[in-house]
């Protein structure tokens, strides 16, 4: 390769990295991060219970794991330019549909809709082309998408709290969808590239086999995601319940977010210094603690405390997938390998709202449901350690 060609494609992989680290923190704060706000006010003027609407968004997330391993497979051979810019579209048409809803059954076809935008245009598709077009520096530029994306909750938790106070819901949606299309559409079909993946190096045997390490580690993400999406969805209405304002509630939300922007800075500094058992280890018992303080406390230290530690190990969690995924199995089917966890952590995102509704309803209310997860967070650690100490040495 011409120096001038490796500085053209300097620059347009700086390009692709600054474009989608503004859509991720768009798409992730408008698709996902923004219905737990909305989740009060919508079954407070519609009538819905908590059970019926996080029922939506388990489907929307469900969606999302069913698609995830066609739209992997798809990125392997194609360009991410439509599926990525036609995603982008779907899910700002989508959001404003969702501010028209008037029955149950519209509201539970808008999130199907949803749910597929979601697995075109969050971390898995960004994480492919990532993936695809850098090899030595992979994991700067997933770390850097993700360092910006981090803050997706902190903006957009406070911000629809605060359209919402100040337009009502429905008006709030509309703006929040305008914002996606301007910020998103564009952006991906100028950033992303026209042609199919090129790869220098032949592909991985490893890439065909996949072994009790993968189950392990699937087993990990899989708790990890069901905790992430449990807690995205019900820390607000849970701070609520313990008296805390919604102001305060969203803000709370938010730093969960913010907090994973130094998690994920913390993550590359211990990767090299902490061997493979120790690093899942230590992600997942940081979840733990944090999950174990706001079952005792719920008081506005103890919120802020569990927003940071539970937020570090969720960003942890975000760089620990890709960074393994690619390190077993290589980049020439990183899309279908990479599906192939997300369907599983996906669909346990799924099921996260749904069920942890059902929980905090139980005896003991949300006390024993943050139980329940610090020891699931702890499962985690065990089985993320065994995975690492399973990897094949060759």
């Amino acid at each position: 390769m011409t120096a001038g060609a490796s500085l053209e494609q300097g620059r347009r992989g700086l390009a692709l990295v600054a474009g989608l680290a503004i859509t991720e923190t768009v798409s992730w704060g408008i698709l996902y991060y923004a219905f737990a706000i909305f989740l009060t006010p919508i079954k407070e003027a519609r009538g819905w219970s908590t059970l019926e609407l996080t029922g939506a968004f388990s489907l929307a997330l469900a969606v999302s794991a069913l698609a995830a391993p066609a739209v992997g497979r798809w990125l392997d051979t194609h360009s991410p330019r439509a599926v990525m810019t036609g995603g982008a579209a779907l899910g700002a048409a989508l959001v404003f549909a969702w501010s028209r809803v008037e029955t149950l059954v519209e509201f539970y076809l808008v999130f199907a809709g949803i749910g597929l935008a979601m697995a075109t245009v969050l971390y898995e598709p960004a994480f492919v082309v990532l993936t695809k077009w850098f090899r030595a520096r992979r994991a700067q530029a997933i770390t850097a998408v993700t360092l910006v994306a981090g803050a997706a909750s902190f903006i957009f938790s406070p911000l629809s709290e605060r359209l919402i106070a100040a337009y009502g819901w429905r008006e709030a949606l509309v703006i929040l969808a305008l914002i996606l299309a301007v910020a998103s559409v564009p952006v991906h079909a100028l950033v992303l590239p026209p042609a199919r993946p090129t790869l220098e190096e032949p592909a991985d045997e490893r890439e065909s086999g996949r072994g009790r390490e993968f189950w392990l580690l699937a087993s990990t993400f899989v708790i990890g995601g069901f905790l992430v999406a449990a807690i995205s969805v019900h820390l607000a209405p849970l701070l609520l319940a313990a008296g805390h304002g919604s102001a305060f509630a969203a803000g709370i939300a938010g730093l969960v977010g913010l907090a994973q922007i130094p998690g994920r800075l913390v993550f590359l500094a211990l990767r090299p210094r902490l061997d493979g058992p120790r690093l899942p280890a230590t992600v997942f018992c940081l979840a733990a603690v944090a999950l174990a303080l706001l079952a005792v406390d719920r008081s506005t230290a103890a919120a802020v405390a569990f927003a940071m530690l539970f937020g570090a190990g969720a960003g942890m969690t975000t760089l620990l997938r890709p960074a393994l995924v690619a390190e077993l199995y290589g980049r020439a089917r990183f899309g279908a390998n990479l599906g192939a966890t997300a369907i599983l952590a996906l669909s346990a995102r799924a099921v996260a709202p749904f069920t942890a509704a059902a929980l905090s309803l139980a005896p003991g209310g949300y006390s024993s449901m943050l139980w329940l997860f610090a020891g699931a967070a702890v499962l985690a650690a065990i089985a993320g350690a065994r995975a690492f100490a399973a990897r094949p040495s060759g």
